[in-house]
Order: C-alpha cells, then structure tokens, then sequence
C-alpha cells in the first residue's frame, strides 16, 4: 500500500515562515549594515586625509583664460609668506601647470610639510614662496605635546569602536528574536545610534566619499526617531500608537530645521543645531519618564534602571562636548583647547557604548 504524501507536504508547509516579515527584516537590517561597513572602508582613508591633510590657505579660481587666481585668507599661512589677491599660480613645487596636471592635487599634502609654490604676480613678475602646510595647526599640536598622527589615531579609533561595536550589539538584539516588532526596533536604533548622534566620523568620511551624505543624514533622522519610540516602548515593552504619533511629532519639529540647513547654507549654526537637539531630547527624555513611573512596576524599574543611568551617562558627556561652543576662547590656551577636546570625546564615547549595552541586556529581559 502507497504512503500517504499529507505527512511530507505538512512537514514542508512547517517549515515555512508563517509571514515573510522577519526575513524581510533580516534582509533591510544586514543590508544596512553591510552598507555601515562599506562606509567605514571608503571613510578610513578620507577619515585620515581629513585629520592629517594640511592647506596653505588660499581659495583658487579659474579665469576666462583658464588660469588660477589666488585669493589668500587673513593669517593664513599663503598670506604670511607674501602672496596677494590675484596672484596666478604657474608652478608647485618647481613644477610648471600644464595640461594633466591637478593643481589641487599638487597642493595637498601632510600639516606642517613645507610647499613651493610660484605665482605670477599684476606685472608679470614672477615670485616663489615656500608655506608650511597649516603651520599654525602644527605649532599648536607640537605646542600640546602631540602629532597629528596621534590625534587622528584617536579619533578614528573612537569612531571604529562605536560603529562596529554597535553593530554587534544591533545583531545580537535582532538574532535574539527576529519575529518580535520591538526588537526589531531596538536592533535599528542600535544601528543608527553612533550614526544619530554623529559620532561616527568613520561613517560620515565614507558617506562624503561615495557622495551619498544626504542618505547618512536620512539615516540620522530616522535613527533619532527610532530612540524616541524606543525610549517610550519601555519599560512594558509594548508598542503604542499615541506615542508614536507623539515621537513623530518631536521628529517632526526636528526635520524641518534640521534639512533646512542642509540645503540652505547658514540656516543654523553648529550651536543652534546643538541647542535643538538637546531640547529635544529632554523634551523626549521627560515625557518617557513620566510615562516610565506613571505606568512601571518597582521590579521593572530596577531592571531598566541600568538603562537610565547610561542614557543620563551618555546625555552628561554630550552637554560636555557642546559646552565648548558656550566657552570663551580665553577658557584655554589653544594647547589647551586640543586637549579639551580629546578629553571630552573619551567620557561621551564609552557613555554611548554604556547606553547600547544596557540597551542590549534590557531587551534580553524583556
């Protein structure tokens, strides 16, 4: 007597996902942060040129005869070695422009390499000066006991440890239960932490490299988004649509300043995009907590309490960092100065890195 084919065809119907959504996540989630690996290798590169390239200080423009006129900035280092506006550069280093060569190419080199530059000058005279690529960047540094090797090695290396090591803690959430909403969610804010708080210089290099910045900027409004929903989810676990509409709303408020300027050159200051932000998130911040008190437990207030303590660690080491921009610049010396710098990114960096543990260890409560 034949066997019955019912058996094998419910076994194989068993095996299929009973919805194609966490395969679907799975997918979104590894391509991204493939895409998050592809920044980091093109960014390196541009990460390091960015710290350790120097400029004479001069803009460059074409004329009708196709030369390039000079235009030297106050104190650079161009205008203190003698060059004048309308200055035509003819040669660097020795070498005459001609067709093939890349001018700014020529130009570009380590801070405090000296350069060689002729120029033709109003009476067709020609003069030679030789600049110390920004010859002021590297007295300072040399003034703070420092090379500019050492202060790109240290802000790469911060911005590497916040990109991957986020992007483990995103896979661990989302591998732990890819079927579950909220930690796919948790996974994506995770990703898009280091991102949303533009600490990944790493990430912002390659983005600017392979000229999709304005995708990286995308990513960070999203990301931001995410941490709100996220932050007011807890500590019940649950997904909420009054809430969502509210955190939409706070990223609402944000988007509209925040692409205005990227479109709109001087729309905001540094500062005023500091300053709005941090409102933001206090304003976020405040309405979570007194959802988090008005509806938790005592038992889930001390599992999440980690959660807290990092994200008020992470928000503390920020307020830091900005402080900067509301200091006098006779607050330091200008060694002193690269130094607050150093020391002030260190406690935001293992702030955030704290917050995307607890992070972590709380969703695997849950």
């Amino acid at each position: 007597m034949p066997k019955s084919k019912h058996p094998k065809t419910e076994v194989e119907a068993s095996r299929r996902l009973k919805h194609p959504w966490p395969a679907v996540y799975l997918v979104l989630f590894f391509t991204l942060a493939a895409g998050m690996i592809v920044f980091v290798v093109y960014g390196f590169p541009a990460a390091v040129a960015g710290f350790t390239r120097g400029y004479i200080g001069v803009t460059m423009q074409t004329d009708q005869l196709g030369r390039i006129v000079l235009t030297p900035s106050a104190g650079s280092g161009a205008a203190n070695a003698g060059v004048e506006e309308g200055d035509i550069l003819v040669a660097v280093d020795g070498q005459y422009l001609g067709s093939g060569i890349d001018p700014f190419e020529m130009l570009r080199g380590r801070v405090g390499e000296p350069v060689s530059i002729t120029v033709l000058k109003p009476d067709n005279t020609e003069a030679t000066y030789t600049i110390v690529r920004s010859e002021h960047y590297a007295e300072t540094l040399r003034q703070a006991g420092l090379s500019v090797d050492a202060m790109a090695g240290y802000f790469i290396g911060l911005s590497l440890l916040l990109t991957l090591a986020f992007m483990v803690l995103g896979s661990v959430v989302f591998l732990s239960r890819p079927q579950d909403s909220l930690f796919v969610l948790a996974a994506y804010a995770l990703l898009l932490l280091p991102v949303s708080l533009n600490m990944a210089n790493v990430v912002s290099n390659g983005a600017a490299t392979l000229n999709v910045a304005w995708l990286l900027s995308l990513l960070r409004v999203i990301g931001l988004f995410l941490l709100y929903y996220l932050a007011l989810a807890l500590p019940d676990g649950k997904l909420h649509s009054d809430w969502a509409r509210l955190a939409l709303m706070l990223m609402g408020i944000w988007l509209v300043p925040y692409f205005l300027s990227l479109i709109v050159e001087g729309f905001l200051t540094a500062t005023a995009h500091a300053v709005i932000w941090v409102i933001l998130f206090l304003l976020g911040a405040g309405v979570a907590a007194h959802r988090f008190f008005s509806i938790s437990t005592k038992k889930q207030r001390w599992q999440t309490r980690p959660v807290w303590i990092a994200a008020l660690t992470a928000l503390a080491a920020y307020l830091l960092v900005v402080g900067l921009g509301f200091l006098p610049d006779t607050a330091f010396s200008e060694p002193g100065w690269v130094w607050y710098y150093l020391i002030a990114e260190l406690p935001f960096t293992l702030g955030l890195l704290y917050l995307g543990i607890n992070l972590t260890r709380a969703m695997r409560r849950i």
